[in-house]
């Protein structure tokens, strides 16, 4: 039996007594030795205060850090939004970063002194990357991922009846404060309310590669969350929840006993390999030294295993389900299916309260069980909702952080058969992107070649590129250069999508449109990015689709349905790498000069770095590398920088929490019903639909930046800040792990009034006052 309290918190962080850091990593060890294993499932928990003491021991590696961030501040250069980040429109709601100025201070103070030791340095590398708020954006340090972090409870945040603000009842403020700051620790999503929602136990997230249990506030994955936490309810009892760690699934400890060894062992990146691109490579090229590693195309997020499914290759016409069709498993706290993926990635409902609806919910667009499954799963469920005669269609997009863009295009063109996918972008343009465009577009290398090549790009008004000058420009917006603007070519056999898109190419079956679009609403909990956030502002702008947000912070107002990454596409450090090799290498003497500047400082070994201080478990590094625009948008913002409400808001009941038919229904009856909006959350300007490019540098409501107080600045690095952290601070953090243990329910006896106060700070402890509104189990 598990059970969930329903709390909010208020943390006051106290300073930490630490195992002696010369023989933590041996006391670590030891802990392994006993329980008879080097741990290989991550199933020992070990002291976080001798895990934390572990890595502060890491001697830094100076040479090696230096030539990180050289490599990383050239690198960087393929993020398509620097510029917005250091000068942010208004529609930003978060700090500004200069990633670039930021790296230049942390290599000054390698050479300073300023770092104590090797720990040090990757959490400020990490921070600074986090603190764009970009999922796109991510970078795997290997010394983060050695320990995973655990605090063993978990939190969920409730209303009586949907449109009352969550039931906290506090005589302080400051439990906002610092749920918002734990909210800022997240950093996945641009939208505060998004990340406030990933703080808390989040169910369609367990049908999604992510566990949801727990979320930011209970699971860990690159930051220490301080040794204890400190449940104080308000009819004064408490509980004391011990934070604990584990080493990462798939590491061996053996041989590790003190700083030196953790580094020779954890701290040298993904192991070389060998690939096609490598052995064209003469030992006399400069960036022959480079290895080429595999590394995942999706962002950082825990994996599950699925069922196996059998390669399918083909679309299905639109046909409904045979009624004797079996389904898999299904998750808690949902029903069952009508039509279901064996990954889950797409699962359609045809509720019984609700004769007319018909429910899909999507939590991702990578599916784990290949492309052509996914969207004929949901041509089926749309060929049943029609033969069963739904006519109104919710469309679930909680949880979901995006996947192979084709899907989206797809999953659109089935629901509107009749529209042609707008979808343009531009990306930023440097001298690099230019010399990989002018050898790419030579027409014997165009194949090799194509992420670089401007051929398969239409422009804004679908017609061709002549010439890669006509695309590269650069043109300038907000004081930087950018390519002119690009869409997908979805007539192309050669275009870089995957399966074609519905109504191109092959698959131009006949389908009928199965839903009016004033019969479709989308619901979201702000975790929609990437490809998902390319899927709905196609539904937003050429459907005229309206949008329903649950969740967010404690207040009235407004919240963004698209909380997650804007970006229309990200890239792999190491292809981009990759694709400098080899780039290089099919040049000719004259283009070979245009690889002269980053030569001459050392790209071939510093981009080396920073792909070989990546995690070795999760090989990640990633930038924005597209930014999505808006159809008429004159001044070309990126609509990562754009604040754009949704139609109506409401807050999860308890209740809610174990029935999604209750979610459902409480979204049909906003959107076809009578049920009441959160004050304040509907009507917004930017909530607009169509191509209406009015807000787009408009400020948001005033609420949207409302952090009740909390220092949104924890990750800057030192440098920026007026002196560097030189060890790691207890801030929660929302990366999401999988295997996430169960909560225990604090005892508690019915009183939901009051707070207590803050108990006095001991070493090590984070202490909590809490208001216990509800005690519920399942």
């Amino acid at each position: 039996m598990r059970s969930i309290v329903f709390l909010a918190a208020l943390a006051a962080q106290a300073s930490r007594v630490l195992s002696a850091p010369s023989t933590a990593c041996a006391q670590v060890g030891a802990a392994l030795a006993r329980n008879g294993t080097t741990d290989l499932a991550g199933s020992t928990k070990i002291d976080v205060d001798t895990a934390h003491a572990c890595l502060t021991s890491v001697p830094l590696d100076t040479e090696g850090a230096a030539s990180q961030l050289s490599g990383l501040k050239t690198l960087l250069n393929f993020h398509s939004d620097l510029v917005y980040l250091s000068k942010p429109p208004a529609g930003w709601l978060y700090n500004r970063v200069d990633l670039l100025a930021s790296l230049e201070a942390m290599s000054a103070n390698v050479y300073s002194g300023g770092y104590e030791n090797e720990y040090a340095l990757q959490l400020d590398i990490y921070n600074l990357m986090t603190s764009a708020y970009d999922f796109h954006l991510i970078y795997i340090l290997d010394i983060l991922n050695v320990f995973r972090w655990f605090r063993n409870a978990f939190l969920v945040s409730v209303s009586t009846d949907g449109s009352k603000l969550p039931n906290h009842v506090f005589h302080s403020s400051n439990v906002e404060t610092w749920l918002n700051e734990c909210a800022a620790f997240n950093p996945w999503d641009h939208d505060a309310d998004a990340n406030y929602n990933a703080a808390f136990f989040n169910v369609p997230a367990t049908g999604n590669r992510q566990t949801g249990l727990g979320a930011s506030f209970s699971q860990y994955l690159y930051r220490f969350p301080g040794s204890q936490t400190v449940l104080t309810f308000a009819n004064g009892t408490s509980k004391t929840i011990n934070s604990y760690a584990t080493l990462t699934d798939g590491l061996d400890f053996t041989n590790v006993t003190h700083g030196k060894s953790f580094f020779n062992k954890f701290c040298s990146g993904p192991a070389p390999s060998s690939s096609a691109v490598a052995s064209r490579l003469p030992s006399s090229t400069p960036f022959a030294s480079l290895s080429i590693a595999p590394a995942s195309s999706e962002p950082a997020i825990a994996s599950v295993t699925f069922a196996a499914s059998s390669a399918v290759t083909t679309n299905n016409i639109y046909t409904p389900l045979a009624s004797s069709a079996s389904l898999p498993p299904i998750p808690s706290f949902y029903p069952q299916p009508a039509v279901l993926a064996p990954d889950y990635s797409i699962a359609s409902y045809f509720p019984e309260e609700q004769k007319d609806l018909a429910v899909a919910t999507i939590p991702t667009f990578a599916p784990a069980s290949g492309k052509y499954i996914f969207q004929n799963k949901f041509r089926t469920f749309l060929a049943t909702a029609k033969a069963l005669g739904k006519t109104r269609l919710i469309l679930d997009l909680r949880a979901n952080g995006g996947g192979s863009v084709a899907n989206g295009f797809s999953l659109f063109k089935m629901l509107f058969p009749s529209k042609v996918p707008f979808g343009a972008s531009n990306l930023a343009a440097w001298p690099l992107l230019d010399a990989l465009g002018q050898v790419a577009s030579e027409p014997d290398i165009h194949g090799l070649l194509s992420k670089a090549s401007y051929e398969e790009d239409l422009t804004v008004t679908n017609d061709d590129y002549d010439w890669w000058e006509d695309f590269y420009g650069p043109v300038q917006h907000h004081g930087g250069d950018f390519t002119n603007v690009r869409r997908y070519n979805f007539s192309s056999p050669n275009n870089i999508l995957g399966p074609p898109i519905y109504g191109y190419i092959n698959d131009t079956n006949p389908q009928l449109q199965t839903f009016e679009w004033e019969n479709v609403v989308v619901l979201s909990d702000g975790f929609c990015g990437s490809t998902c956030a390319v899927f709905a502002e196609l539904l937003k702008t050429q459907a005229g689709i309206k949008f329903v947000t649950v969740g967010g912070r404690k207040q009235n107002g407004p919240m963004q349905a698209v909380g997650g990454s804007k970006g229309s596409n990200d890239q792999q450090l190491q292809t981009l790498v990759d694709l400098t090799q080899t780039t290089y290498e099919e040049a000719d003497k004259e283009q070979r000069a245009l690889f002269e500047p980053y030569l001459k400082d050392g790209l071939q070994v510093s981009a080396q770095q920073v792909l070989n201080r990546r995690s070795s478990l999760n090989p990640v590094g990633n930038v924005n590398f597209q930014n999505s625009l808006r159809k008429g948008d004159d001044t070309y913002t990126p609509l990562q920088f754009v604040y754009e409400a949704s139609d109506c808001r409401f807050f999860y009941t308890a209740e809610m929490i174990f029935s999604q038919q209750l979610v459902w229904q409480q979204t049909y009856n906003l959107r076809w019903g009578n049920a009441t909006c959160v004050p304040g959350s509907s009507n917004q300007p930017s909530a607009t639909s169509g191509f209406d490019t009015s807000y787009i540098n408009a400020s948001p409501p005033d609420t949207a930046k409302n952090f009740f107080g909390a220092d949104i600045t924890w990750s800057y690095p030192g440098a920026l800040k007026g002196g560097l952290s030189n060890s790691s601070s207890a801030s929660p953090s929302s990366m999401p792990s999988s295997g996430a243990p169960s909560a225990p329910a604090p005892s508690a006896t019915g009183s939901t009034g009051g707070a207590a106060s803050i108990a006095g700070a001991g070493s090590g402890v984070v202490y909590l006052a809490a208001a216990v509104a509800g005690l519920l189990s399942f």
